[in-house]
């Protein structure tokens, strides 16, 4: 084991808590001497902050510690804990609440956006715990349509060219929601005019009625060039205008920004329309963004988009891609990247779960709230320490942005 003595190090230890297949992480910060002790696949990847190379090995399988190295960012997964605990952080019993919108097996929000499958073990390998996905189709390619099993495959109707055929291509088994066009707004992509769209919008509707299926909107992108309506919410806004008597369940919508505060605000602008919303695709899109801030954007995200009861799905772009650099969750035939590792790994639908904290650190102002069941997420809250305080009858409220404990 090599020894590094003269470098600092910030060691996360943390517990991995398994409830209903998802991982859910407690830490303490503590000094480590050996430094490098590892013994599992994928240590020593560069990770830009502890945050980041905690959450790898919160959602890593069997990974009970990591050393995190500063001066290069190396993260290190161990299955044991075998390092001192020269703790350096407050300790205290408390509950840490974990908000977010994980509820059911059918609501369940993560899914993916691709259609490029090599194989039916490509196909396993990024979606065994995955619960749904849509390949911009309204029918699933030829290996997913015999690979999928109990995964749900969402139909689209892409564009206005035949949309009676693709309609009658849709799966009747297992189909639940309906996708609306693509990016309509743009030129190059399903170029819809909002009008034109709001004249096809019956059609949609009237299959979805007779086949009991709810309704998503055409998936809104902002356009730079070659556009019919630049503005996603003015041409949604139109849309309706035109469509007055039309049946809209979800707002889709993409964002290729590289800064999870960009995210949220993108969400918020389509919350004028008052409707659960899909984020059918995201990714880093900003020109010249590199590997570790597209890992390190894709955990912030995924923590954002879980935590905000306003999303009801969102799926990531893509399996594979040369449209975006640096974001594919597959390598070669059934092989997963490092984000597709971080996108899958313990991951899975069920209901939020309390876990013990051993860290009351708080980014916002505490308050005293009673019960702990009227906690709200609001902005970018995600966690929540709540301590009893039996003389006030009520408790004490420590809002939290991120999991990790503020080191001392």
């Amino acid at each position: 084991m090599r020894l590094v003595l003269n470098l600092i190090v910030l060691i996360i230890i943390l517990f991995a808590l398994h409830s209903e297949g998802t991982y859910i992480c407690t830490f303490k910060s503590t000094q480590d001497s050996t430094v490098y002790g590892d013994d599992m696949d994928g240590s020593g990847q560069s990770f830009p902050s502890a945050e980041t190379c905690l959450a790898f090995c919160c959602n890593t399988p069997n990974c009970a510690a990591v050393t995190w190295v500063s001066s290069f960012g190396g993260c290190y997964l161990k299955t044991s804990d075998t390092l001192n605990t020269n703790t350096i952080a407050t300790q205290i019993g408390t509950q840490l609440l974990i908000i977010s919108n994980h509820q059911t097996s059918t609501s369940c929000k993560r899914g993916v956006a691709y259609g490029g499958w090599l194989s039916s073990a490509d196909f396993s390998s990024l979606m065994s715990n995955l619960p749904w996905y849509y390949e911009w189709s309204p029918a699933p390619d030829s290996v997913s349509a015999t690979s999928k099993g109990n995964v749900e495959f969402v139909p689209m109707i892409w564009g206005g060219q035949g949309v009676m055929s693709a309609l009658s291509s849709i799966p009747s088994l297992g189909t639940k929601y309906l996708l609306g066009f693509n990016e309509p707004n743009i030129g190059t992509q399903s170029n819809l005019t909002p009008q034109a769209a709001a004249s096809l919008w019956p059609t949609l509707q009237a299959y979805a009625d007779t086949h009991n299926l709810k309704l998503v909107s055409p998936a809104m992108n902002f356009c730079a060039g070659n556009c019919n309506v630049a503005d996603p919410i003015a041409w949604l806004t139109q849309f309706f205008q035109a469509c007055v008597n039309c049946r809209v369940d979800y707002i889709a919508m993409h964002s290729y920004t590289c800064e999870v505060e960009y995210l949220r605000d993108h969400v918020n602008l389509y919350k004028i329309f008052q409707k659960p919303i899909w984020v059918t695709e995201f990714s880093c899109g900003d020109q010249g963004s590199q590997p570790e801030e597209v890992q390190a954007y894709m955990i912030d995200a995924l923590a954002y988009l879980d935590s905000d009861p306003d999303v009801f799905r969102y799926s990531w772009f893509s399996g594979r891609t040369t449209a975006v650099a640096y974001v594919d969750l597959l390598l070669g035939n059934a092989q997963l990247s490092s984000l597709g590792n971080i996108y899958t790994s313990g991951y899975s639908c069920g209901a939020a779960a309390a876990v013990t904290d051993t860290v009351v650190n708080s980014e916002y102002p505490s308050t005293i709230i009673s019960p702990p069941a009227a906690i709200i997420a609001s902005g970018f809250v995600i966690f929540v320490i709540v301590i009893p305080i039996v003389v006030v009858g009520g408790y004490i409220c420590y809002k939290k942005r991120h999991r990790i404990a503020e080191v001392v």
